[in-house]
């Protein structure tokens, strides 16, 4: 009586590897004595696509000098782990075929090619991969809808902080979002600062329109700003103005030295230099941004209700330019006489005044400015 035959063993190998538009495959190989059969999945595709051949070592060796090393599938194994443990194995998709790409670097020896077959799934096939699909899809939306809401339950506890709106809008805001609107201007007034302008850095610390344009909140939110100070000015009129400043805004009825210190018009494309060092800014308690002793630039507190804040050159020169009235301003306003006295408390009398080139804000902002190194 003859002994039944042995069941041949069955090796099996499983990778994951990309082809070159990052598309993952799935690759089984099971090793048979004479026989190489090769599954491939892409998982990444919709249905997902699945591709199986199989190989006969007999028919392999006659063009294949790599195979031929080996007398079984069985003993090729190891050397083909290697290669795929070693990067050495290429994954070419085409219309209905892989092509799976052993790379040899050994001499004399070309490289494997098989070529690996797409599968045509009966419908009883794919109808559940696509149940299964949909059903992992219904999970996803409803994770998403769980985690949109409690996101949403986070944002209203945040929106609820006083002042956190205030907070968000100086952090979100970016410097074109504001009055300068173009990248020429903005590239203009850093290089007024720092002729290599592409290492400055510009954040919003103050906004008339969001903070409030009292004295003792531009004082709250820029005394202890340890940074050079941009104020950009806009009025009710279109005109756009400031002044720049390495000097802090603290203090009380005194002036400082800045020899940095500059104001400009934007509409002209002029800045004015520091004529008066002793000068630069000045510094109140009761009254916003203030340049120069004339005062060049002072900005009044409530200045976007109040035609009260003005410019008189007195400090600052504008180079070819000897008006008085350097920022265009309308001139049939004067400062009301409810102010002269407090300014008359800030301003030496010599030098004072009530100029005729008052102006009312539409918005006032001021920017921190960090010179990159």
């Amino acid at each position: 009586m003859k002994a039944p035959k042995a069941t041949p063993m069955i090796n099996q190998k499983n990778y994951t590897i990309k082809d070159n538009s990052d598309n993952c495959y799935k690759i089984k190989l099971t090793y048979l004595s004479d026989q190489l059969i090769i599954d491939i999945k892409q998982e990444d595709s919709f249905p997902q696509l699945n591709y199986s051949s199989t190989f006969i070592l007999e028919e392999i060796k006659k063009n294949d000098e790599f195979f031929k090393l080996f007398n079984t599938f069985d003993d090729s194994m190891k050397s083909i782990d290697d290669l795929f443990e070693e990067k050495k194995v290429n994954v070419i998709r085409q219309d209905n075929n892989i092509k799976l790409i052993l790379i040899h670097s050994e001499k004399n020896i070309s490289d494997t090619t098989f070529v690996i077959k797409m599968k045509k799934e009966e419908e009883d096939d794919i109808i559940p991969e696509l149940i299964e699909s949909h059903n992992a899809l219904i999970k996803r939306v409803k994770f998403l809808e769980e985690s949109n809401k409690q996101m949403k339950e986070i944002i209203d506890k945040i929106m609820v902080i006083p002042g956190i709106s205030k907070y968000i809008y100086k952090i979100n805001k970016k410097f074109l979002d504001g009055i300068v609107k173009t990248e020429e201007d903005k590239n203009l007034i850093f290089s007024w600062i720092n002729p290599d302008f592409k290492k400055i850095s510009a954040k919003l610390i103050y906004s008339a329109r969001h903070d409030g344009d009292d004295a003792k909140t531009f004082h709250n939110l820029c005394d202890k700003v340890h940074l050079p100070t941009l104020i950009i000015i806009e009025t009710i009129d279109g005109k756009i103005f400031g002044g720049f400043t390495k000097e802090s805004w603290e203090g009380n009825n005194e002036y400082k030295i800045d020899e940095k210190a500059f104001i400009f018009s934007l509409d002209n494309k002029q800045k004015a230099k520091l004529i008066n060092k002793n000068y630069a800014i000045f510094c109140s308690t009761l009254q916003g941004p203030t340049f120069g002793a004339g005062h060049d630039l002072y900005i009044c507190p409530e200045c976007l209700n109040s035609r009260n804040s003005y410019s008189r050159l007195y400090s600052y020169k504008f180079e070819g330019n000897n008006s008085n009235n350097p920022f265009n301003i309308e001139q049939d306003n004067q400062i009301s006489n409810s102010n002269f006295s407090n300014m008359a408390n800030s301003v030496p009398f010599s030098t004072m005044c009530i100029p005729n080139n008052s102006f009312q804000c539409k918005e006032v902002e001021i920017y921190a400015i960090n010179e990159n190194k």
